[in-house]
């Protein structure tokens, strides 16, 4: 069977600082309206696998959403942890 198709972007919305919170959408291919759902991310931040979930879930046919919760501030280095 074929897999149906998506549309993924990052989108850039203004922040009230004069700064941007870039957010990870996936959604159907095909236009409509849409339920929506955000992933909220863990601490490696909009990470490859964040982002497959976002596809998943707009295969399943949801707009799925990743917002960069650390925009303002870099990412955690975890490679302590590993």
């Amino acid at each position: 069977m074929a897999q149906p198709s998506i549309n993924e972007s990052t989108v850039s919305y203004p922040g009230s600082h004069a700064d941007a919170m870039n957010v990870y959408v996936a959604q159907p291919g095909e236009p409509g309206q849409y339920p929506a759902i955000v992933v909220v991310h863990g601490a490696t931040g909009v990470s490859d696998d964040m982002k497959e979930v976002a596809r998943e879930l707009a295969v399943e046919g949801y707009l799925a959403a990743v917002p960069d919760l650390y925009n303002r501030v870099p990412s955690p280095d975890l490679s302590s942890l590993e």
